[in-house]
């Protein structure tokens, strides 16, 4: 059965092209051609504009060259759909808003199985119904339920192997009349439906998020209250861990809304329903933290924290960790998002280590960070700490460290086994995480034992092990493995590398396929374990 027939069956009347709207600014041209770019002849484009009118089910179809003009359009977003028998469809999106013509390219691929586009949209204001459910009966059994439609309004359903029977397809959704039509149809190519529900009564979802002053962190268990001015609703709903929750409100009024985060100030203001035509509102509150006691509250937030450090005494050319917690007391969230600062002074005053980083806060828990230092010179050494908070007090602390002027031997500590993960590109140009462990020995020699092993973190890649010294003189790396994969491969794998100032086996790894044209390099970075 040919389109426009089936959609004059669901009720929905097509127009001719001649019917475009006479106040039209711009052309629409279209170019439909199939997966191997051959022009598609006698393709149908389906044209669903922004308000009732503009609807055409044949709206234009492609010459012999894949060519298609829908002329005079008058602004606005379009969907535009392209069918065609034993083809897929294709549907793009376009938004009018000159007078110069539009250019759409349509690749149609096979048809594997068909499809109803289901278009829901409000009666009133044409507007696209997110969340609607389409059914579909074939016969006297339903084969398909609960289809959602998306932002766009579109529910798609797919049809397979349909017998040439009666079938009906509904539409519903909350707040709005049921519409059910029936149609008669072979299912030879896909069909295009567009709904038009009635409101049955005033029903608007109000998507709500709350976050700090900065936007960029969520607020969660605020609490979030709609109420009517003429008191014929009030609503309260908690947002999530993620700082989102959601209400829906049915009254033709004005709601003042109230959003109370607890350590957070409050936020206040007025929500009009009375002439809105959206049936979705996405609202985001940005609530500034307070120092003192919010007002109806019986807590004190405080931020606090330590800054810890090994004892003993520290050479020069030794890298240190700095331990810094920070906790939070008093609140009633059960986490806290903050902001630490944290800055190293050497002895002349210069910066020789810093780090800022957010933490999301355990109540009564402390989380710990680390930070490395390199000691380069001699001398007194100051940590600098700073944590803020929303809701609290910042919180600050110092702590000095004293380096001796002997230096470190990094070669006596480099014994011992190092391990990480580093990307290798197979021969397909994957990146493959491969598992790597070294082992440094011998320590009483210059040249140290070099021992170990590469495997890969998924079932492909290398898996081979390998041999070498570690020069202390030079603090050099150097190792050779060889490989015979399952395909009679032979591959050669070479490794260098040294251990730094902050003990980590910095690695390079060459792996070349012997007769082949294969070659590769990867680089890691190995703790020692």
């Amino acid at each position: 059965m040919k389109r426009h027939s089936t959609a004059k069956l669901f009720g929905i009347t097509a127009f001719l092209l001649g019917a475009v709207a006479a106040n039209a600014q711009s052309d629409i041209v279209m170019t439909v051609k199939d997966s191997a770019g051959r022009a598609i002849t006698g393709a149908a484009i389906v044209l669903i504009g922004p308000e009732k009118s503009p609807f055409f089910v044949n709206a234009a179809v492609t010459n012999r060259d894949g060519n298609a003009v829908v002329a005079k359009v008058r602004g606005g977003k379009y969907i535009v759909v392209a069918t065609k028998d034993d083809f897929a469809y294709q549907m793009k999106e376009v938004t009018l808003s000159s007078n110069r013509p539009t250019q759409i390219d349509f690749r149609l691929g096979p048809n594997k199985s068909e499809k109803i586009l289901v278009f829901a949209r409000t009666d009133d204001t044409n507007e696209p119904i997110r969340g609607a459910q389409a059914e579909i009966t074939l016969g006297n059994a339903t084969v398909a339920k609960r289809y959602l439609s998306g932002s766009n309004g579109l529910a798609i359903i797919p049809i397979d192997n349909a017998p040439n029977a009666r079938t009906s397809v509904s539409v519903s959704a909350n707040g709005f009349e049921t519409y059910t039509a029936g149609v008669i149809t072979n299912f030879r190519r896909d069909t295009v439906a567009v709904f038009n529900l009635k409101r049955t009564t005033l029903e608007r979802m109000v998507m709500v998020r709350t976050m700090d002053s900065s936007g960029r962190n969520p607020i969660s268990r605020a609490r979030v209250t709609f109420e009517a001015d003429d008191r014929s609703e009030s609503k309260t709903v908690t947002t999530d861990s993620s700082g989102n929750a959601s209400v829906r409100l049915t009254k033709k009024a004005v709601y003042t809304v109230t959003v109370d985060g607890g350590g957070q100030s409050r936020v206040t203001e007025k929500l009009d329903l009375r002439n809105s035509s959206s049936s979705v509102i996405d609202k985001t509150y940005r609530l500034r933290g307070t120092t003192g006691n919010p007002s109806g509250t019986n807590f004190d937030m405080k931020l606090s924290g330590d800054i810890r450090m090994k004892g003993g005494k520290i050479k020069m050319d030794e890298t240190v960790s700095a331990d810094i917690g920070v906790y939070y007391t008093g609140g009633r969230n059960e986490t806290m998002p903050a902001s630490v600062s944290v800055r190293v002074l050497g002895p002349s005053g210069r910066v020789v280590a810093s780090d800022s980083y957010r933490l999301n806060l355990e109540i009564n828990g402390t989380t710990r960070k680390s930070l490395d230092i390199r000691t380069s010179e001699a001398g007194v050494y100051t940590i600098e700490v700073t944590a803020t908070g929303n809701g609290m007090k910042d919180w600050s602390s110092t702590k000095k460290f004293t380096v001796d002027r002997e230096r470190a031997d990094l070669n006596a500590k480099i014994d011992g086994t190092y391990a990480g993960t580093i990307d290798v590109v197979n021969l397909a140009g994957d990146k493959v995480a491969h598992t790597a462990s070294i082992k440094l020995s011998n320590s009483r020699s210059n040249l140290m034992d070099v021992s170990g092993y590469l495997a890969p973190g998924r079932n492909e890649g290398f898996h081979i092990t390998f041999k070498g010294t570690y020069d202390r003189a030079r603090q050099s790396l150097s190792a050779v493995g060889e490989l015979v994969d399952k395909s009679n491969r032979r591959w050669n794998i070479r490794l260098t590398g040294k251990v730094d100032s902050a003990g980590r086996l910095d690695l390079s790894l060459s792996i070349r396929e012997i007769g082949g044209n294969y070659n590769r390099r990867a680089d890691g970075l190995l703790k020692k374990s």
